[in-house]
Parts: C-alpha cells; structure tokens; sequence
C-alpha cells in the first residue's frame, strides 16, 4: 500500500496480494496541526495516564528498529510532505490490516472499540 493513497489508486493486483499473500508491515505516519480538528476520520479519546502510557508503548513496538535504536524511514514513499512511511513490525495480510491495527491499540488502553475491523468505519463507529 506504499502507492496506494486513495481507494481509487487501488490495483486489483496489490488487493488479492494483500488478501492472500502476507507482506511486512509498514507504518504510515501522518503529522497533524494540533489541536487537530474532529470529524469523519478522527475522534477525540479521553484515557487515563497509564491507558496513555499503554498506547504509546503499543505504537513504539510497532515501529521496526536499527541497531541503534531508531525507527527505520523508508525513504521517498510518503504520499505528500506531511506523512512518512516506517518499517513496521509484524506482517500485513486480510486479517490483520491497517484499520486492525489502531483496534488493537485502542484495546490495550483498554478503549471499548470493534472485535475486529478491516474498514476505518468500524474502528471510529464505538468513539462517538
């Protein structure tokens, strides 16, 4: 998904890949004006110090590391001038995709969300 933006940028090839052949997961990072405005794709969350705590660790041990320690870019794959892509840990596949990802942490900071959610709807659908 390193080329894929929009649904529409979507090729049936890269969809029966990611549906049947794992691939290594990638981090895509977006950077955001804060405050950062509520709508359709981004719901405010209101979590104790140690849920916070929780869902940071979450995300730092999903980042892939050198060596040294630090995040790995993967460089020139950012869709625009604010947002990145990083080696990820773990694998990507049908049942475990980019919207699987934010339940799992939202789960560990102990956030009721979906059981299990291949679409952003059903990530956002329980933060109301």
């Amino acid at each position: 998904y390193l080329e894929t933006r929009t649904w529409a940028d979507l090729k049936v090839s890269t969809a029966l890949r990611a549906v049947f052949w794992p691939s290594a997961a990638a981090m895509h990072v977006e950077y955001f004006r804060w405050p950062y405005a509520e709508g359709e794709s981004c719901r405010a969350v209101r979590i104790s110090e140690e849920a916070y705590r929780k869902l940071c660790a979450f995300i730092e041990e999903s980042f892939q590391r050198d060596p040294g320690g630090r995040v790995q870019l993967i460089p020139g794959k950012g869709y625009g001038t604010t947002d990145n892509f990083y080696e990820g840990t773990g694998s990507y596949h049908a049942f475990n995709t980019c919207n699987s990802w934010p339940v799992r942490g939202l789960k560990k900071a102990g956030v009721r969300t979906a059981l299990w959610s291949p679409f952003v709807g059903g990530v956002l659908r329980h933060l109301r």
